[in-house]
This record gives structure tokens, sequence and C-alpha cells, in this order.
């Protein structure tokens, strides 16, 4: 998919996702793309909670990834970051005030 506005980040597996962006005619997207250097392939990976374009994402001693910041046409500025599991099927979103609260 086309995009600008994303965000990249390299996996300790040594892939890297595309995350978020624009697409100059649909908007803010959602959509994740993962490239593997392995078989330089491009395959589909779970979609973002919420739709983010000019996003920051970084990656966590623990495979996720913290995908933070951004806006989308619908809400504006993103008050909510996400911790995005990349091999799994659901991300978890958590407000950006209450990130350095304990977790459970």
């Amino acid at each position: 998919m086309p995009r600008e506005h994303h965000a990249t980040v390299v996996l300790p597996d040594g892939a890297v996702l595309m995350m978020g962006g624009e697409h100059y005619t649909t908007g803010a997207l959602a959509s994740v793309e993962r490239f593997d250097l392995k078989t330089e392939t491009w395959s589909s990976a779970p979609a973002l909670d919420a739709p983010r374009e000019k996003l920051g994402a970084l990656a966590l001693g623990d495979g996720a990834v913290l995908v933070m910041g951004g806006g989308n046409e619908a809400a504006g500025m993103l008050s909510e970051s996400e911790r995005y599991v990349p091999d799994a099927c659901v991300v978890a979103p958590c407000a950006a005030r209450e990130w350095g609260a304990p977790r459970p």
C-alpha cells in the first residue's frame, strides 16, 4: 500500500514494520505491513486500533511496539497510545497519560 507520514520500526528478529500513515486518496491508515529481510517479502500484519498518520513508534524489549501520537480525520489528534503486538491479532490501547502506570 502506498503511504506517507508513516512510522517504521525494526523488530528484534530483524523484520521491519511499516505502520499507519496516510494514503492520498483514503486518508489516515490503520494498516501495518511487515517486511521480512530474509525472504525479501512483504506481508500484512494485524491493523492498529485506530488509523494514524504522523505517528511515532518504538520497539520495546518484549517484542511489542509502542505506537504514539498522530491523528486522523475522524478524531483529530489522538490522545491514546497503543501497545502493538506484531504477532498477535489484538492490540491493547492505553491512555497516553496512563502509560507510566503499573500494569496488572
